[in-house]
């Protein structure tokens, strides 16, 4: 069979970027070398309008409502904690 190419482009928040879509990114550069994979660095409004437009294939970042014409499913759970300075 063929092997896919094309672009594909994301977006997401620096945190998902630099904790999962690195290793991601690296291992479909091994199994699919063709792809040339474009990242964009966005916040959850910016990655909804992008991802309506066109401008990007998908996004991964959080989603606080429905929108109707995006279809989203959750990927993980995070564990958000506050640091505060004992001194």
């Amino acid at each position: 069979p063929k092997a896919p190419n094309g672009r594909i482009a994301i977006g997401a928040a620096s945190s998902i970027i630099n904790t999962i879509l690195t290793d991601a990114i690296a291992d479909l550069a091994v199994e699919a070398p063709q792809i040339e994979v474009y990242v964009l660095e966005e916040i959850t409004e910016g990655i909804t309008s992008r991802v309506m437009s066109g401008e990007l294939d998908f996004g991964v970042t959080t989603l606080w409502s429905t929108i109707d014409a995006l279809f989203a499913a959750p990927l993980l759970q995070d564990r958000l904690g506050a640091l505060i300075s004992t001194k």
